[in-house]
């Protein structure tokens, strides 16, 4: 049990914690806040305690911070929260000293430049975004990839976050797979939900990449992957059954089921001789970089054409159309 010198019992004695409402007079506004203090157990009277002292002037210091503007030790740890960032990376991050973060959290005030600078990054994930990809190279890639992963969330729209969803229900039903291969898969799913739902599942536009069809925010969100099998341990939770509905899954698995069992490079290949993508690409050297935007009408002209040339009624017929235009690239391999 603690305890502390009484000056009436003159004696160390244990204490009681209480709590009190205190007024204090800070750039001519009056503000409140909770202070601690002592009473001894054996005469009630108030003893001095450093530590509650200590919490005190930190609280203080803290509504002082609030008043004139500067980041309070409650919001940097909401940022740490927020992208799942540790203390020194941060400070690294943002292109400071690694102790920086450590001596905010520890009581010491923030300059205000750097304190804006912190504010804006817990409002606006695009500023920690530019901080990162511009620092990464100093934190380690496990850091880098669970932070950069936090911020992919984060900067998701509603539309967006459906692409998202659908994203995460792919990777779980699927053993390995590579971010080349997830992009040329969304792109049929979202292809062919033009034809059986007659609206796109998703609204994000694909992009005509040199490797085929690419969705940004899910190119970011997974790039640092590169040519391997994206880890199922990327998500905390995996409940996208309860946002997707039963005709949307179901679109979805087929596509799973008929595309999914060919390699990123093979897929690339397959989405290189569909019309929305060649469109994209027109007048374009094959190695020439590009972001032109798959035409949406255009994907919903193809695979409107596509549904009816397969006679389509179902989403199990997709069958019909993956191991058609598998063949075609096989029988163009072999010329």
């Amino acid at each position: 049990m603690s305890k502390t010198f009484c000056e009436i019992c003159n004696e160390l004695v244990e204490y009681k914690i209480r709590k009190r409402i205190k007024e204090e007079m800070i750039n001519n506004k009056i503000v409140s806040f909770n202070e601690l203090y002592a009473i001894c157990k054996k005469c009630n009277n108030e003893v001095y305690v450093e530590k509650l002292y200590d919490q005190n002037m930190l609280e203080y210091s803290e509504k002082v911070k609030e008043i004139n503007g500067i980041i309070t030790i409650k919001e940097i740890e909401e940022i740490l929260n927020k992208y799942a960032i540790g203390k020194k990376p941060l400070s690294l991050v943002l292109g400071w000293g690694e102790v920086t973060i450590i001596r905010y959290l520890e009581g010491s005030t923030p300059e205000k430049a750097y304190s804006d600078i912190l504010k804006k990054v817990l409002e606006d994930p695009n500023t920690l975004y530019e901080y990162l990809e511009k620092n990464k190279d100093l934190i380690t890639k496990v850091a880098y990839k669970k932070t950069l992963g936090k911020i992919m969330e984060l900067k998701l729209t509603e539309d967006q976050s459906k692409i998202y969803l659908i994203s995460k229900h792919i990777i779980a039903k699927m053993e390995d797979i590579t971010p080349l291969a997830l992009q040329k898969i969304l792109y049929y799913i979202q292809g062919f939900s033009t034809y059986f739902f007659d609206n796109p599942i998703f609204n994000d536009n694909a992009e005509a990449w040199v490797h085929g069809p690419v969705y940004r925010e899910i190119y970011d969100r997974f790039s640092y992957y590169r040519y391997n099998p994206i880890s199922k341990n990327e998500f905390e939770s995996y409940n996208e059954i309860d946002s997707l509905s039963e005709k949307e899954i179901k679109l979805i698995d087929s596509v799973i089921n008929n595309f999914g069992v060919y390699s990123g490079k093979t897929l690339e290949k397959m989405t290189h001789i569909t019309i929305p993508w060649e469109e994209g690409r027109k007048e374009l050297s094959e190695e020439e970089y590009s972001s032109n935007i798959i035409d949406t009408d255009t994907m919903k002209d193809y695979f409107t054409n596509i549904g009816k040339k397969y006679k389509m009624k179902d989403v199990s017929d997709i069958s019909k159309y993956a191991s058609s235009i598998f063949k075609e690239i096989m029988d163009g391999d072999n010329k």
